[in-house]
């Protein structure tokens, strides 16, 4: 039967509770698709109530386990320095930093990928230069040209194993 309703239930490890999902309409060949994401390990089924002359049924429970995502890292940017101070218009300035994670409370060099900002003096908002790697050591180092005068800082947005970081600033002054 086409357009019946089937409700989809959960219940919770340890719970004696079924609690209502999502719901679907079956297809004209009694399919139906429900989707819903598993916060949780626990017990799933479906349920369809019937219609006149068919009788309604609950479907065998089915176990999901859940598993926590795994534990990120603290991360630091430390040793930042963009030379030579001061330096002149148009010419490359050299970044250099240490992106470190912690583990276990000793703080260990961290590969990732970090972006390069500068805010020129007088403004409020930061400016996307570039993307670069830090080594397995977790050095960084790249090359910029300066043209203003202005603060420089990486960002380290994390990724599966380290929560983000953001250095303060280094500032340069440009000169013509």
């Amino acid at each position: 039967m086409s357009g019946q309703r089937v409700e989809i239930f959960f219940k919770a490890a340890g719970s004696d509770r079924w609690t209502y999902v999502t719901s679907d309409r079956t297809s004209p060949h009694g399919r139906f698709y429900a989707s819903a994401t598993a916060r949780s390990s626990g017990w799933w089924r479906a349920e369809y109530d019937g219609a006149r002359g068919v009788k309604g049924t609950v479907s065998r429970p089915d176990w999901v386990t859940v598993k926590p995502p795994p534990e990120k890292a603290d991360t630091r940017l430390i040793n930042v320095n963009a030379y030579p101070e001061p330096v002149k218009r148009g010419t490359h300035l050299r970044i250099r930093g240490l992106l470190q994670n912690d583990d276990e409370g000793s703080w260990e060099g961290h590969q990732g990928r970090v972006s390069l900002y500068f805010k020129p003096l007088g403004s409020r908002s930061w400016q996307y230069v570039k993307t670069t790697w830090s080594s397995d050591s977790g050095r960084l180092y790249t090359k910029a040209k300066a043209w203003r005068s202005g603060h420089w800082r990486f960002v380290f947005r994390g990724d599966d194993d380290a929560y983000g970081a953001t250095r303060g600033s280094d500032y340069v002054r440009v000169r013509r």
